[in-house]
């Protein structure tokens, strides 16, 4: 797929960013790589193409640690626009590193607190739960051991719940 005469770069980009918003992420990365191709010789890039390059990189190629740097890239160029904010998120996602995603995804819903598709992977990848004790780091062992020990109790406060559901259930049958 080339980039017809008859559309300019910008045309281009707005065509690439909705292949890449319809998980067509094969075509919108090969249009945006052209489109980088013809704007080299003019540069002036917004941060938003770097933000959807690196992200259609990483989940088409698997070019993650570079898909990553560009979407760094995007937000240091851009830090207003919450898009560079998910794709940036995404991409930790990928990588496998949560608590970086969450402070992405919880910048970019600064900006923009309503923002779907940041609220959509905010809720993929859950909350991170205030420290269970708030006058020590998130990172201090004392805490890491409360939060698991807090996390551990939660869960089999759940599992009795539903086994107590249950048996009121079949009780009433």
């Amino acid at each position: 797929m080339a980039i017809s005469e008859a559309l300019t770069p910008a045309e281009a980009f707005r065509e690439a960013i909705l292949l890449c918003r319809a998980e067509r992420w094969r075509e919108g990365l090969t249009l945006l790589q052209q489109v980088a191709r013809e704007a080299e010789r003019q540069g002036n890039l917004p941060g938003a193409f770097y933000s959807y390059l690196g992200l259609a990189m990483a989940r088409v190629e698997g070019r993650r640690q570079e898909g990553l740097e560009l979407c760094r890239f995007a937000v240091g160029v851009q830090p207003l626009e919450p898009d560079n904010h998910l794709h940036l998120a995404a991409v930790y996602v990928m990588l496998g590193r949560r608590r970086a995603a969450v402070q992405a995804v919880e910048a970019g819903l600064m900006l923009q607190p309503a923002h779907a598709r940041l609220l959509a992977l905010q809720q993929e990848i859950g909350r991170r739960r205030r420290p269970a004790l708030g006058f020590l780091s998130r990172s201090h062992p004392v805490n890491v051991l409360a939060g698991r020990a807090r996390h551990w109790l939660r869960s089999r406060l759940d599992i009795w719940r539903q086994r107590r559901g249950e048996e009121r259930e079949s009780t009433h049958s």
